[in-house]
């Protein structure tokens, strides 16, 4: 199990500036008015000190020490698999708590739309978990900036024409990564939610920054898992994607193996050959291995981890080799969206968590090799980002959406981020789309289609909002911790 102080980063980041020259990157997010700040700037000359995260210099001696003592072996099978056996072999429990004061519930996190509605962008900026939001952003826009770049070599290798792309958002919620899609200079974006109330502002989102740099668009309201009849029933038949992008989402529909075969079939279906599907989702094997080592339980037997930030439970810490699927546990995470915490006058706190489901690694590839897609590139969010902010690029991304610093993320945060990680298949067979197949203006509708809820036939379709209400329990008051940053 690795060492909280694995969890900080003293990541810095300088910048020169020769004369009047910006600093700049084609991945820019809108600024709080909602109008986009995608403007070509020429990229300033910048130097960057990028000194290891601290954490990582020490873990590694300690490994050098354990392979002295034959103790590493052990130790790299348990991370490489985690989800197998009792965990009996991992570090000693967190200390228990007093459990007697905390409520917990949970709930669906369609729920929370239909109860609470879109957060704005100003309430976002409120939230103490802003940096955390902004980091998150600056992962995706990179990870889309990277296989946006793939996919424009080898379209130039097989076209001479015009560059032209499609891109698929499987889960596209309201929308906030079309800023992210727009400078890449794409040629047609679809997106499609189960949420009505998502993809009807995801496409306002459109009309405000995208429609008028002649982004042809459509918006579907139609579940990842839904069977491919229903999914692709308002999908022109000429439309393939040379990338399908899914983030945060795809762990909502892990609950059964159904839905995720049908998940993998409408991804692959219209893949163009050669393109790509990307991802962020939760990283099971530092998950598990966390709530094994610093899990404490409540009242049910449960095992509970977390901060003042967020809080995950699990039923147990065992996980069966013959379970794949529907392994579920309860997620809260203090920014509006996944959960809420509510203290009343006494000072009891009432958490509702949002039921998501473990993506095994080793299921996942072997689901995603069934059609076509290889596995490429898997990186906890950490490793991610210890790589990406190599590229100048990036860095002027970082300081765009005012990480120009990371170490200034509070360790709490940087704790969630750990729990996360990028995955990319690239598709190894299939349709090579032609220039013809590519008028995706003739194609578009520009518009929302709402699909009849019944055609969306999977159980635990989920993108912005599905999911089901479960129970009530208990959690621990000081896992919460108290106000200070």
């Amino acid at each position: 199990m690795d060492s909280d102080e694995d969890l900080e980063t003293n990541f810095t980041i300088r910048k020169k500036v020769k004369g009047d020259d910006a600093t700049n990157t084609n991945l820019v997010e809108p600024n709080p008015s909602g109008e986009n700040e995608m403007e070509k700037e020429e990229m300033g000359d910048l130097e960057t000190e990028v000194p290891e995260p601290q954490g990582y210099e020490e873990r590694e001696t300690k490994e050098e020490e354990k392979k002295e003592d034959g103790e590493m072996q052990e130790e790299e099978e348990s991370y490489k698999n985690p989800l197998w056996g009792t965990g009996e072999k991992e570090e000693e429990k967190g200390e228990a708590f007093d459990i007697s004061k905390v409520q917990a519930a949970e709930r669906s996190h369609g729920a929370f739309y239909d109860e609470k509605g879109i957060m704005e962008s100003y309430q976002r900026r409120e939230l103490e978990t802003i940096m955390l939001r902004n980091y998150h952003n600056w992962i995706k826009s990179v990870l889309i900036n990277k296989y946006t770049d793939e996919v424009k070599k080898n379209f130039r290798e097989n076209h001479r024409g015009y560059l032209k792309i499609s891109v698929l958002d499987l889960g596209c919620g309201t929308g906030g990564d079309i800023t992210k899609w727009v400078p890449n200079r794409i040629s047609y974006y679809l997106g499609v939610d189960v949420s009505k109330t998502a993809v009807e502002k995801a496409h306002e989102r459109w009309e405000k920054v995208a429609k008028n740099r002649g982004l042809p668009a459509d918006f579907i309201n139609v579940g990842g898992a839904a069977k491919e009849a229903s999914f692709y029933k308002n999908i022109d038949d000429h439309i393939y994607f040379d990338l399908v992008s899914s983030q945060f989402v795809i762990h909502y529909m892990f609950s059964k193996q159904s839905d995720v075969e049908n998940l993998f079939n409408n991804i692959s279906k219209r893949l163009c050959k050669g393109g790509y599907f990307i991802c962020s989702i939760p990283d099971a094997d530092v998950m598990v291995k966390r709530i094994r080592a610093k899990g404490v339980k409540n009242e049910n037997d449960e095992f509970v981890l977390g901060n003042k930030f967020y809080s995950i439970k699990f039923k147990d810490d065992h996980f069966p080799k013959d379970r794949p699927y529907g392994i579920e546990y309860g997620f809260f995470l203090d920014d509006g969206a996944v959960g809420t915490k509510t203290i009343d006058e006494k000072g009891n706190i009432k958490i509702t968590y949002v039921p998501e489901y473990v993506i095994i690694p080793e299921n996942f590839k072997k689901v995603a090799k069934k059609y076509d897609l290889e596995l490429v590139e898997e990186k906890n969010f950490h490793d991610f980002c210890k790589e990406s902010i190599k590229n100048k690029n990036y860095v002027a991304l970082v300081e765009r959406l005012k990480l120009d610093d990371i170490s200034k993320i509070p360790k709490e945060l940087w704790e969630i981020s750990y729990l996360y990680k990028v995955c990319a298949f690239r598709k190894i067979s299939g349709k090579e789309q032609t220039e013809t197949d590519r008028r995706f203006d003739k194609y578009s509708k520009g518009k929302v289609i709402i699909q009849a809820e019944e055609e969306d036939d999977s159980e635990s379709s989920f993108s912005v909002g599905g999911g089901h209400e479960t129970k009530v329990e208990e959690i621990p008051e000081d896992l919460f911790g108290d106000d200070d940053s």
